[in-house]
């Protein structure tokens, strides 16, 4: 009884049952997991296109929206409201921007015009395009205004001579602190 091999039987036992798990193999395990990622891949990229059109939709839907409303009634509404936020805004301070304007006018030497105006309201400055017979009337005219209690300091931006030969002068005037105008 030496000589008796028990190691055959078991081996073809274990033949039988690896053929009989082969959900346990390797190969198996690698195809299915590639088979789950592929799955997930096609529904990430499905849902990827379905974001893609809904995005799209409605980029075109805002498009489309925004060239149906009229600039004209949209600029006057925002101009309109523009105007009345400045007018609460000045009778909740009491500030009287009719009082600074006034006070620039009467600052207007004699012989120059004002041609243009505009209010800086980050800066708080006034920007003024003045029109006068003479460069010389121009510095009399930024030293009338650097002489008020009004400007902190005024300088010129740019000056030049129009087709009648009149001198055309660009001020800058920073307004001291406790003088503001509330235009919006």
């Amino acid at each position: 009884m030496i000589d008796i091999n028990l190691h055959k039987a078991s081996e073809n036992d274990l033949k039988i049952s690896r053929r009989k798990s082969i959900f346990r193999s390797g190969f198996f395990l690698s195809v299915a997991l590639l088979a789950v990622v592929s799955v997930i891949f096609g529904i990430t990229k499905l849902y990827q296109n379905n974001l893609i059109n809904k995005k799209n939709s409605l980029v075109q839907l805002r498009a489309d929206k925004l060239n149906s409303f009229d600039n004209n009634t949209v600029n006057n509404l925002v101009n309109f409201k523009r105007r009345l936020d400045g007018v609460s805004f000045n009778l909740q301070n009491k500030d009287n921007p009719g009082e600074v304007l006034n006070s620039v006018e009467n600052l207007i030497v004699k012989g120059a015009s004002l041609n243009d105006l505009d209010y800086d309201i980050m800066n708080n400055s006034l920007k003024m395009e003045v029109v006068a017979d003479s460069f010389r009337l121009a510095s009399n005219q930024m030293l009338s205004l650097k002489k008020s209690d009004l400007f902190r300091d005024v300088l010129i931006d740019d000056s030049y001579r129009n087709e009648a030969g009149q001198a055309v002068f660009t001020l800058t005037g920073v307004l001291k602190n406790e003088t503001k105008i509330n235009k919006r």
